[in-house]
């Protein structure tokens, strides 16, 4: 007798063993930000490096909000092109908004040949995002775009506004800070979000 059930024992082992992968893989429920910069066209303008940070970033839906739909900060390097950020294992539900607060933002390169500094550490300025309504379900890849164009941040007249002070031209907290507060309107203005998704 006992000979008989020990097959039957390795069968019902095998078959749980096979069936705990697929069930995981059910119940996956993730979301891709993909964030891009478009590069400015501006004459004269020309960027070498620079750095946004996007803070207390929040995907949000029908569903709670939790740690795994937002983040404390969200880096994006402004001249690498798209950039792909995954949200894991998000609660079920329909998701159609992104929340998040422009901070830190640094720039280098140079304006009609002249040195060009930006570094301004930009406090609660918050940009609050709407798309159309994605489901995230078990199945469905779903995937968010923020698109950030600098063609709408910068101008020949605000980069002309700017003071030349020892022979380069620097924006922060101590220089030039009234281009600095019209630079961070553009850029919160520049920002679009839209959404995709397949099965």
């Amino acid at each position: 007798m006992r000979r008989r059930l020990l097959p039957i024992i390795a069968l019902a082992m095998s078959c749980g063993h096979v069936s705990s992968p697929s069930s995981t893989a059910a119940l996956n429920t993730d979301l891709t930000l993909e964030t891009a910069v478009m590069p400015s066209s501006l004459a004269g303008l020309v960027i070498s490096s620079g750095h946004l940070s996007l803070e207390d970033l929040a995907i949000l839906g029908d569903s709670p909000e939790n740690d795994r739909s937002s983040l404390n900060s969200l880096p994006l390097d402004l001249t690498a092109g798209m950039q792909s950020h995954p949200f894991l294992g998000l609660s079920p539900g329909l998701y159609s908004r992104l929340r998040f607060d422009l901070d830190d933002f640094a720039l280098e390169g140079s304006w009609n040949g002249i040195p060009l500094t930006i570094h301004y550490d930009i406090e609660d300025f918050p940009v609050d995002l709407l798309t159309s309504a994605e489901d995230v379900e078990p199945g469905r890849s779903v995937s968010f775009h923020l698109s950030m164009d600098m063609d709408l941040w910068f101008t020949t007249d605000l980069l002309n506004r700017a003071q030349v002070d020892g022979g380069e031209v620097r924006i922060d907290f101590l220089h030039n800070q009234n281009i600095a507060v019209d630079l961070i309107a553009n850029m919160a203005a520049s920002v679009s979000l839209t959404a995709s998704s397949t099965m």
